[in-house]
């Protein structure tokens, strides 16, 4: 159903059915793309697939992924920083389609994380192609092979569980707060998801309910708090070794984004 279930009408079963088909389908993007074209390209191709719908889902598919096999850690991490890199250029692209004066605001800081992250999947790139990562990142077709099931649905639906609670810890905070909290509102629902909170917000420029600087402000703290809970999914889903440095980069670039929000 489209319609929420729930006592307080906020979770939609298709919204969280279609994260956990996200999950398990973009784990078997990767395998099967890895298997065709090897670690390092598969990983570039499921973060290329995914960062166009979810950055999430690819943080917490590729976290899975590192866990089960602690030597595709390297590639998996090169998946979410390309899948990230995306997810700031989309947003961009989204707020354009509905309001180009948000997009405009907006374009700098994204463009300055997106540009980072990007560094850092290059950097990961090049660093599985010299084989300096082998015994972490570059997996062998043994370890290929030993993925059984990468479409495992168990642990995708632990992370639609996940989802659910996140989604029900936004609405309370947005009712806690009202519509007049924007920008804490934009911080809740930035746990959640992007792109909802950057169509809203556009949205109400476009009808006049709302000033372009402060929905280009929200849009930027959704972004920032999204890429943060991502930094934690991954520590948390993948482990230390796979989560610490994609959190470094991740903290990294939303450091960067409140740097360049501040000063355009």
């Amino acid at each position: 159903p489209q319609t929420a279930v729930d006592p307080w009408g906020i979770l939609r079963p298709r919204e969280i059915g279609w994260f956990i088909v996200l999950i398990a389908g973009i784990s078997y993007v990767g395998y099967v793309a890895s298997r065709l074209w090897g670690e390092q390209r598969g990983a570039g191709v499921a973060g290329l697939v995914g960062g166009l719908t979810s950055s999430t889902a690819v943080t917490a598919a590729m976290a899975q992924a590192a866990r089960r096999d602690p030597s595709m850690a390297g590639s998996a991490q090169l998946a979410v920083f390309v899948a990230n890199a995306m997810m700031f250029g989309r947003v961009v692209m989204v707020a354009a389609v509905i309001d180009r004066s948000v997009a405009l605001r907006v374009a700098a800081p994204m463009s300055a994380m997106g540009l980072a992250v990007l560094a850092a999947a290059l950097w990961q790139w090049r660093r599985l192609r010299a084989g300096e990562s082998r015994a972490d990142g570059a997996a062998s077709s043994e370890a290929l092979a030993g993925l059984k099931n990468p479409f495992a649905l168990l642990p995708a639906l632990k992370w639609g569980a996940v989802m659910v609670g996140v989604l029900l810890l936004a609405a309370f905070a947005r009712e806690y707060l009202g519509d007049r909290g924007v920008i804490a509102v934009a911080a809740a629902s930035g746990i959640a998801d992007v792109d909802a909170i950057t169509l809203a917000v556009t949205r109400s420029v476009q009808l006049g309910e709302l000033g372009t600087n402060l929905a280009a402000l929200a849009v930027s703290v959704a972004v920032m708090s999204n890429t943060l809970v991502k930094a934690g999914i991954a520590v948390v889903g993948g482990g230390r070794d796979f989560g610490l440095p994609v959190a470094r980069v991740l903290v990294a670039a939303a450091v960067l984004g409140v740097a360049v929000a501040l000063l355009v």
